[in-house]
């Protein structure tokens, strides 16, 4: 699996929206780093500084560390931690056929945009897109046709035999070789999509995903720790 972060952002009106319960706004003490001075001030020493890209980079105040450490360090489902849905993230993610049906039953985990296996399929070799625990004669059979697919009007090919689940398959047109070439997709085949979702979200899918049998949940939970205040606000270490 290959997860790249592609933005992060809403760590100050999370901040603010935290405090709306009590009215707290003036215990407010985090910083908007406008300045060189107090990004040289800050920039070392500290897990609550945060350069991450942001027009303007945020340092976490004693105040607010501590009001998101309790918040965020309650136990899920409380809805005291709801301030973490205002941090969004916004991530590429390369999948397998195994990891997408998982991984979409977090509703508030939205595909933005997805590469489409009806546009990409038999645009080349397959080889790239799989997993590799893919055998090697499935991505042979399968790069065989796409060959095959690409080269039907000028191959002369008016009938083809193949085989299928109950003995051999007539395909008669090129329509029909693409169907058996996408019902014959290993399940290891990647499909790469931008994705948005938030720390609450991200906060879930580890609890629940940290111990899974299968790896690429824990190269997806590797890579929620590299979050800017990950580590602070959503395993709390």
């Amino acid at each position: 699996m290959n997860i790249k972060t592609v933005e992060v952002g809403g760590y100050i009106a999370a901040l603010r929206g935290m405090r709306h319960p009590k009215e707290s706004y003036r215990e407010s003490d985090s910083i908007h780093l406008e300045l060189d001075n107090f990004y040289c001030d800050f920039q070392d020493g500290t897990d609550w500084y945060l350069d991450y890209g942001l027009k303007e980079p945020l340092y976490i105040g004693e105040n607010d560390k501590t009001l998101a450490t309790k918040l965020s360090n309650v136990k899920g489902g409380s809805g005291h931690d709801c301030f973490l849905k205002g941090i969004v993230v916004w991530f590429d993610v390369a999948g397998s056929h195994v990891f997408w049906p998982q991984f979409e039953r977090y509703h508030f985990a939205d595909i933005v945009s997805s590469q489409s296996k009806m546009h990409c399929l038999v645009k080349g070799k397959i080889d790239d897109k799989c997993t590799d625990e893919v055998d090697k004669d499935t991505i042979n059979k399968i790069n065989h046709y796409i060959e095959v697919y690409n080269n039907w009007n000028d191959s002369g090919i008016e009938i083809l035999s193949v085989n299928g689940k109950n003995g051999k398959i007539i395909i008669e047109t090129q329509k029909d070789l693409f169907k058996y070439i996408a019902n014959n997709l290993p399940l290891g085949y990647q499909l790469t999509a931008t994705v948005v979702t938030n720390f609450l979200q991200l906060k879930t899918i580890y609890m629940q995903r940290k111990g899974h049998k299968m790896d690429y949940w824990h190269d997806f939970v590797d890579w929620i720790e590299t979050l800017p205040f990950a580590k602070q606000l959503i395993f709390n270490k």
